[in-house]
């Protein structure tokens, strides 16, 4: 295997493991939601609050990462391999 096609498998895989990962942040903000709702007092609101500010924010990072990987994989995968592979006769 031409190491292009290896690099190009990669993104890809990265690309399927941001939106992965970006589900599983996805299915903890309703808990988070639910916690803020219940707090007695303030300071646990606010932490609650604040946590759940880092999981969008975190969330919509993996989200851009893997769009930008799925339009861009083939770019990407030939940024990468530029330089490496020269050989194009075989």
């Amino acid at each position: 295997m031409k190491l292009y096609p290896f690099a190009l498998l990669l993104c890809r895989f990265y690309t399927f493991w941001t939106f992965i990962a970006a589900i599983a942040l996805a299915t903890q903000i309703p808990s988070y939601i639910y916690s803020i709702l219940d707090a007695h007092d303030a300071h646990t609101r606010h932490a609650y609050e604040f946590g759940l500010t880092l999981y969008l924010i975190r969330t919509f990072i993996y989200l851009i990462i893997g769009l930008g990987l799925l339009i861009f994989s083939r770019p990407v995968a030939k940024l990468l391999t530029k330089g490496l592979d020269h050989d194009e006769s075989v």
